[in-house]
Parts: C-alpha cells; sequence; structure tokens
C-alpha cells in the first residue's frame, strides 16, 4: 500500500494532538502545584536567618515548564506561558486563600521574601517566553 505526499494519517495526527494537550495540562497543573509548595516553604529558617530555598528552586522549575511546555506547544506564545500563568495564578490564591484553621500563608512578615517569590520565580521563564515566541513569530 502506497502513501500519498503530504497525506497524514488522520489517527495519528489527532492522537499526537490529544497527547500534546494532555502534557500542556499537565504542566499548568505542575505551574499550579509548585506555587503552593513554594509558598509552604517559603519561611524555611537555616539556624536563625531566613533561607527561602524556595525562590531558587522556583527561578529554575518555572524555566523548566516554560521550556516544555515551549516542546509541546509548537510556538503558541499564550500556551507556552501557560505554566507561568498558572504558578502566578497559584501565587496569588495562597495570598488570598485560608489554610485549613484560618492561617493565612502568605503573611505580612513575609511580604519581603513574597515579592522576592514572584519577581525571582517569574522573570527568567518570562524572559524565555518572550524571546521563544518572538524568535518563532
Amino acid at each position: 500500500m502506497t502513501r500519498m505526499a503530504g497525506m497524514k494519517p488522520s489517527l495519528g495526527a489527532s492522537a499526537d494532538w490529544l497527547a500534546s494537550r494532555v502534557v500542556l495540562a499537565l504542566l499548568v497543573l505542575d505551574g499550579f502545584v509548585t506555587a503552593v509548595l513554594e509558598v509552604l516553604y517559603l519561611p524555611t529558617y537555616l539556624g536563625q536567618y531566613p533561607f527561602p530555598l524556595s525562590v531558587a528552586l522556583a527561578a529554575v522549575l518555572n524555566a523548566a515548564l516554560v521550556f516544555a511546555a515551549a516542546t509541546v506547544a509548537a510556538g503558541s506564545g499564550l500556551r507556552m506561558a501557560a505554566p507561568l500563568i498558572a504558578w502566578i495564578t497559584g501565587l496569588a490564591c495562597c495570598a488570598f486563600a485560608l489554610a485549613p484553621g484560618g492561617s493565612i500563608l502568605l503573611t505580612a512578615g513575609m511580604s519581603g521574601r513574597a515579592l522576592l517569590l514572584l519577581i525571582v520565580g517569574a522573570t527568567p521563564a518570562a524572559l524565555y517566553a518572550m524571546f521563544t515566541s518572538r524568535v518563532a513569530g
């Protein structure tokens, strides 16, 4: 059996499309979950000094999530930035939502660290998404 030039089997194309959407949805979910976990580990101390290790992890993880979304999204800027948007949404949910027992996850005493988490966590991923979408488009 011969295949005509330029013709793709419809089942393979739809399976690839579905797989890319599922992977992108999992990356978005991962962006939200990592934001919540980074907020939970934000008030860590090394001895008596604040040691927000989750800030550095946020920069690396968000850049990796956007890079993975760029390989799946095939150049679409909004789909590429979807994990970063979910991460920022997760931070906002942690800032305004109450934890079990009525405690607030981002308190006023952590405002400097929370701002550092937002800036350092979002900047590398946003720059990567911006420059990659400009090069592709």
